[in-house]
């Protein structure tokens, strides 16, 4: 859900172009050791400027208005601009301004997290978004324009021009690069001016506390998942048998290999293989798959922190850890939705890659597919990998059926593949 935001965002460029206007932009966030965060995005106007835009707006000469009737327009100026959920909207008044400020104090580094490919940052979006990086392992990367347009260039230094767009990250430990204008002397705070800078890009890293017991899990069987996971005297998962209650006969010698081999997870015993495989089902597939390439024990004995409200599932979140899967949102993963298959071929390999194995194919060589154009530009790199591997098939008549759900049987059988030709 997003929330309506009361500020005058439609008139931000004609501001910026205005002579003898004035405005603030300052966006400033503090990420803690403890992957903890917070962040607050201004955006105020001065008086004169503000009391110019209401006489144009009446069509009227300008004049001075009272602190009352400025307040009175600003905050009867909503557009239907929205901000992220997480935010709470306050009064933003100092030496001659007047605006709002976006607070989040809850925050987590997860909240800030975008699903690599999903949209594209810029300092206009922040606010709506919510989102500041991108995230591999422990390394989280932000990188994004100042402005979808060239305003910067057409700023002039007129009498009474007073223009600031700048952000401003605090980090617990001194990043790994950027090209900020302005770094504290103990390095552990970036400011880029948006006015100055064409670019923001920062990349740091940030070890994610984890927790040394289990959280409380709503279901025996999490627990039982959760035992599983670690290695035990002389015994591992892949010698775990699993039995199934259904299953296609044109499935059964794949699926009596993958059983063999340790690829079938114990959340399919005594299952129903041929029923369409949810989010959180295949979460579990595509750990274990992590887990047959590497060698078990590779994961810690510690389960991830959860950002999430809707699952507690150990698997899902080592998925989401591992940064083989992300949530629909922030902190919801919807454990119970089916998985299409480019977001299937998508999570499959970034397991594989993040087993040290080169996943890279050269699209402007592969054979497309004849519906290419349904894949998303995040999945399609991934599609082509698992394609052109002879992991993946397509649906018949040259087509890959991105959009379309796949049963648990298949799903399992797909990574019976992977591990036959790429586990080390």
């Amino acid at each position: 859900m997003k929330k309506k935001v009361t500020l005058l965002f439609a008139v931000l460029l004609a501001l910026v172009i205005m002579a003898g206007c004035s405005m603030k932009e300052l966006i400033s966030v503090n990420i803690t050791k403890d992957g903890k965060a917070s962040m607050e995005v201004v955006m105020a106007y001065g008086d004169e400027t503000i009391d110019q835009l209401m006489a144009m707006s009446a069509s009227g000469e300008s004049k001075t208005f009272t602190d009352e009737e400025r307040w009175a327009y600003l905050e009867s100026g909503s557009t239907d601009q929205t901000y992220d959920e997480k935010f709470t909207t306050e009064r933003y008044e100092e030496e001659g301004y007047k605006g709002f400020k976006l607070v989040a104090k809850d925050l987590s580094i997860s909240d800030l997290v975008y699903e690599s490919g999903d949209s594209e940052v810029n300092a206009n979006n922040i606010a709506s978004e919510g989102k500041l990086f991108t995230k591999n392992g422990n390394e989280y990367t932000m990188e994004f324009t100042g402005s979808d347009s060239d305003s910067s260039s057409t700023i002039t230094s007129g009498s009474g021009d007073e223009i600031v767009m700048k952000i401003s990250i605090t980090l617990p430990a001194p990043a790994k690069s950027n090209n900020a204008t302005e770094v504290s002397e103990d390095k552990l705070t970036y400011t880029w001016d948006l006015l100055k800078a064409e670019s923001a890009k920062l990349v740091f890293e940030l070890d994610e506390v984890k927790e040394e017991k289990a959280a409380e899990t709503k279901s025996g069987e999490t627990k039982a998942t959760e035992a599983k996971t670690e290695e035990t005297e002389g015994t591992s998962i892949a010698s775990t048998s699993i039995s199934w209650t259904k299953a296609s006969n044109w499935a059964l010698d794949e699926l009596k290999k993958a059983n063999e081999k340790g690829v079938i997870p114990s959340i399919f015993d005594k299952n129903d293989l041929t029923k369409d495989i949810t989010r959180r089902e295949f979460a579990h597939i595509a750990v274990k798959l992590y887990d047959v390439i590497n060698g078990y024990g590779v994961r810690a004995a510690v389960v991830p922190q959860n950002p999430f409200t809707d699952t507690d599932d150990i698997e899902v979140l080592w998925a989401y850890d591992l940064g083989i899967t992300n949530g629909v949102t922030a902190t919801t993963f919807e454990p119970d939705g089916l998985i299409t298959r480019e977001q299937m071929a998508t999570m499959l390999t970034r397991a594989i890659t993040k087993s040290n194995i080169d996943t890279k194919v050269g699209l402007e060589k592969v054979e497309k597919f004849a519906d290419d154009a349904d894949l998303h530009d995040w999945s399609r790199e991934a599609v082509y990998f698992m394609s052109n591997s002879e992991i993946i098939k397509g649906i018949g008549e040259g087509n890959f059926g991105a959009k379309n759900n796949s049963t648990i049987e298949q799903a399992l059988i797909i990574a019976l593949r992977s591990v036959e030709k790429l586990a080390k």
